[in-house]
């Protein structure tokens, strides 16, 4: 039996455009007989695309071209029509809008900026610019003036005889738009550090930060100064920020007060041996109108008087924290380590550096601990006297209270215990 092949037509839309173009195709097909099995589309830039369900498709042309086009239509029996058309699709060369400035920046109202104009395209092109602040332009490369202060984004819209279009806006253009400004402590306190926010116009190129005629460099990201005054009294404080070759100063006066010199604290920890334990603590700074005491850094306040006390119940240590602020409203801060722990304590032979020999030795006794010792009443020596012979047991035990050097009889063999009293 011999079958009829398909019928096949198609169209495009849009059928000239500027690439990137997207393209719609749509095919006019007839089966012949049975039934339409498959369609295979050829864009004639190297991409297919092919299924029963193609009756439509869309392609993007990428470069510029006139491609030829073809559709083959195959039916349920597998007869086949296959249809090419040149000349139905144009993609022309796209827009591309693009232009520099002539400076980005400007220092006083009523200068002007030149825009260099480099866009690209097919046909002749033509342009609109908008230069944010009213002010408008179909030249290719324009000049314009600025006479209001602002920041603006210059706009350029450029369109090709083709029907291509692109359009390009600029960074922002600051015509004189900006202010030098910075911020600092109500109080600054001689030999701590202090810092000078800049509050000047962003974005900038750079500050620079003078302190009594004294240039301390250039400070770039967010334009931030610290610095500590060793001397009191008043000082000035210079702020030079740059924008392109613009710049802007700002001047301010600050006063450096004196900072309350401490001197340290007492502890009087009262024969401490262990917890539960009460310390009475002691500030012995002239300068001081404010206490804060803490039992460490980041703790609670647990006193604000200049002599204070605090009882512990747990531990064995801590870092206590004194601040005190004088009359002019500045602080400074000092810490103590104070041991509260029972004292640990052992006694060492130093003489000579063995603890046995003959009859007759002579041994020396020292006290060590991990706290300092006040007094030491004596060593409790306990002398254990062995039989001079073969015996198998202590048969006497004797105990004095000494100070070293200890002599042992000639008569006595003996092994010694010692304990020390405090």
């Amino acid at each position: 039996m011999v079958y009829k092949k398909p019928t096949v037509d198609f169209t495009v839309s849009p059928a000239k455009g500027c690439v990137p173009l997207d393209v719609n195709f749509t095919a006019n097909a007839t089966p012949g007989d049975g039934t339409l099995a498959n369609y295979l589309w050829d864009f004639g830039d190297g991409e297919t695309v092919q299924g029963s369900t193609y009756k439509t498709t869309q392609h993007t042309y990428t470069f510029p071209q006139t491609p030829p086009v073809t559709i083959n239509v195959t039916n349920s029996y597998g007869c086949y029509t296959t249809l090419t058309k040149t000349n139905q699709v144009e993609a022309v060369k796209g827009v591309v809008a693009a232009f520099t400035p002539s400076a980005y920046t400007l220092c006083n109202t009523g200068e002007s900026i030149n825009f260099l104009n480099s866009s690209t395209g097919s046909g002749i092109l033509t342009y609109k610019w908008d230069f944010g602040n009213g002010g408008t332009s179909t030249d290719q490369s324009p000049t314009h003036v600025f006479n209001t202060k602002g920041s603006y984004n210059t706009k350029l819209i450029t369109t090709s005889s083709d029907g291509c279009s692109a359009t390009l806006t600029s960074a922002v253009i600051n015509v004189a738009n900006f202010t030098a400004d910075f911020d600092f402590p109500a109080k600054i306190c001689a030999d701590q550090y202090v810092t000078f926010n800049n509050k000047s116009t962003k974005p900038f190129d750079g500050a620079e930060w003078w302190v009594d005629n004294s240039s301390y460099g250039y400070s770039y990201y967010d334009g931030n100064f610290s610095t500590s005054f060793s001397q009191l009294g008043e000082h000035t404080i210079k702020l030079i920020v740059y924008y392109g070759n613009c710049s802007v100063t700002v001047t301010k006066k600050v006063t450096v007060n004196k900072t309350p010199l401490l001197t340290g604290f007492i502890a009087e920890l009262q024969g401490a041996c262990g917890v539960p334990v009460k310390i009475n603590y002691k500030d012995t700074s002239s300068e001081a109108v404010a206490w804060e005491w803490k039992n460490y850094y980041y703790g609670s306040t647990f006193a604000s008087t200049q002599n204070s006390s605090y009882t512990y119940t747990s531990g064995d240590w801590e870092y206590v924290y004194l601040t005190v602020t004088n009359a002019a409203g500045c602080s400074n801060t000092v810490s103590k380590y104070i041991n509260y722990a029972k004292p640990n304590v052992f006694i060492i032979v130093i003489t000579p550096n063995y603890s046995q020999g003959c009859t007759g030795l002579v041994i020396g006794f020292a006290a060590n601990s991990d706290t300092a010792i006040k007094t030491t009443v004596g060593i409790l020596v306990m002398v254990l006297l062995l039989p001079l012979k073969n015996l198998p047991h202590i048969f006497l035990i004797k105990q004095v209270i000494l100070r070293y050097p200890l002599t042992i009889p000639p008569t006595m063999d003996a092994r010694v215990l010692l304990r020390l009293i405090m």
